[in-house]
């Protein structure tokens, strides 16, 4: 998957009240590991960083082919 499309992907399956675009241009999404809440640009993280994202949120190849 091309990495604007998992940024996209990731984005779209955030929750309406844990993501926003900075003044950049970036995603920016909370994201809650173990006890701690924090953000991360999507555009700032590796490619290996979005694909185990994605796999947390189910996000695969198949969903893209489907939509």
């Amino acid at each position: 998957m091309a990495r604007s499309t998992l940024i996209t992907k990731i984005f779209d399956k955030i929750p309406f009240t844990y993501k926003g675009v900075n003044r950049n241009g970036e995603h920016v999404v909370q994201l809650d590991i173990a006890t701690t809440s924090m953000y991360a640009t999507l555009e700032r993280l590796s490619t290996t960083e979005l694909n185990k994202l994605a796999t947390k949120l189910k996000i695969t190849q198949l969903e893209q082919e489907l939509n």
